[in-house]
């Protein structure tokens, strides 16, 4: 899945579900279609990076970064100001940000 791709899944699930979520939320970068990271959370540790995506060990280690989030999750810091009139009709319309 090109990264085009993942970002239209990402918009998909957010309109389709209809409230706010990380899927939808200025701060959230995907690292693919299900998760990603919060841009408003300071840096933490590798571990608790992870832990709240229920990973306890990464064969890899990753580093300190920013707390993973699936798409899904809702915080008290969600905000939505990206200008969805901004791009075409057709794309908002297959993502679901404009209804018939």
């Amino acid at each position: 899945m090109s990264g085009v791709d993942v970002q239209e899944a990402v918009d998909r699930f957010y309109w389709q579900r209809a409230s706010p979520c990380c899927a939808g939320c200025d701060w959230w970068r995907h690292f693919n279609s299900s998760v990603g990271e919060c841009l408003n959370s300071p840096p933490v540790a590798n571990a608790e990076r992870w832990a709240m995506i229920g990973v306890a060990e990464w064969s890899l280690p990753t580093g300190a970064g920013h707390i993973a989030t699936t798409r899904e999750h809702v915080c008290g810091g969600f905000k939505d100001s990206f200008d969805w009139a901004s791009l075409s009709v057709a794309y908002r319309k297959r993502v679901g940000e404009l209804r018939p």
